[in-house]
């Protein structure tokens, strides 16, 4: 028979993040040097970088950004003035 050994770890883990997306590419896994782009919701603010790279530990770096709910701007006309 054959004897299943794990797979060495050559990739870094799925950059996901909460209320947010991957705007770059979809796949499903990343090697080292690959680099993502992340955009939030309609609504959340992202807070940290817009971009992260696999580095040689495995690990995303800048660490991944998170999506936090923003508040709405306030409605403020070309004249600097709030409409009734």
């Amino acid at each position: 028979g054959f004897i299943s050994l794990p797979l060495p770890v050559t990739q870094c883990p799925l950059p996901k993040i909460q209320h947010g997306k991957r705007v770059s590419d979809s796949r499903w896994f990343y090697r080292i040097g690959d680099t993502v782009s992340f955009m939030c919701n309609m609504g959340y603010t992202l807070q940290g970088s817009h971009t992260s790279t696999c580095q040689a530990n495995f690990r995303w770096s800048p660490p991944l950004p998170a999506c936090k709910r923003g508040k709405c701007p306030s409605a403020v006309t070309a004249r600097g003035k709030a409409p009734l």
